[in-house]
Formats: C-alpha cells, structure tokens, sequence
C-alpha cells in the first residue's frame, strides 16, 4: 500500500486520523486509545537541516535527537530502547536486541502506533497465543492480552 500524500499536509492528516478515531461518538466504553511516535537518532556531529528538525518534531510525539553510535553503540541502543518503552508506557520494552546497532550505524529511524478499541464482532476462531499473534520466528508472545 503506498500513500500519496503531500508532505505538507502531513500534521492535519495526522490531527484528522486522531479526530475520527478518538472524538467519534460512536464509541462505546471503554474509549479507544490511539497513539503515534517516531524516533530519530543520528550519529552525533551530523548535520540535520533545520527545515528538517522542524517539521519531524512537529509530527506530535516525536524524539530527534544525536548518539554517539560511534564511540558507545551499546549506550546509544539502551537509549533508545529506554525512550521506546518511556513513550509506549511500557507496551514495548524493548526494541533493539543487544548487537543490532554497531559502531557504523549512522541513524537509526523507529516508529510505533498503538491502537486499542474493542472489535466490532469478536473472532470465535481459536488463536495461537496468548495475544492472537505470533512474532517472526512464531512464537508466541510471552505476556497476556488484557
């Protein structure tokens, strides 16, 4: 699927989605919850244009900010997988594995959307973990659904 989009509209398509979903009447309690975050981070002492910085911190819920990829990769990976777990209240902990950023990484871009709404008609169909979902190797995941 590919969004056709100018750029510029980005923030009120973003305000938009956030209205309907979250502002509609037609939801019954418990109210859905809808969040979106990006990250950024480059390697320290490169150069972000100042347009740039601009419009990804306006996206809403947003982190851009320079590591030391270079000197302490390991530091710059606890760094950012403490902001993915701060910014998602926890619902994910844990982003990079040890040794997925090294002393070459230059940037590294993450995103996440949280959605949580009751389904309109319940699936009877059974599900192969706690949660319904598999991750990419196939297991399931280790925490239960609430």
């Amino acid at each position: 699927m590919r969004l056709h989009l100018d750029p510029s509209h980005l923030e009120e398509a973003q305000a938009a989605l956030h209205a309907e979903v979250l502002e509609s009447a037609d939801w019954t309690p418990p109210r859905p919850e809808l969040e979106m975050l990006a990250g950024l981070w480059i390697q320290k002492g490169e150069k972000v244009s100042p347009a740039f910085r601009r419009r990804f911190t306006r996206l809403g819920r947003t982190a851009l900010d320079e590591l030391d990829f270079r000197r302490s990769a390991e530091s710059a990976r606890a760094r950012i997988n403490a902001w993915v777990s701060e910014s998602t209240r926890e619902r994910i902990p844990s982003l990079l594995a040890p040794g997925q950023i090294e002393a070459g990484t230059r940037r590294v871009l993450a995103s996440a959307i949280y959605f949580k709404a009751p389904w309109e008609a319940p699936s009877s169909r059974p599900r192969p973990g706690p949660c319904g979902f598999v991750d990419r190797t196939g297991r399931a995941p280790s925490r239960e659904c609430s």
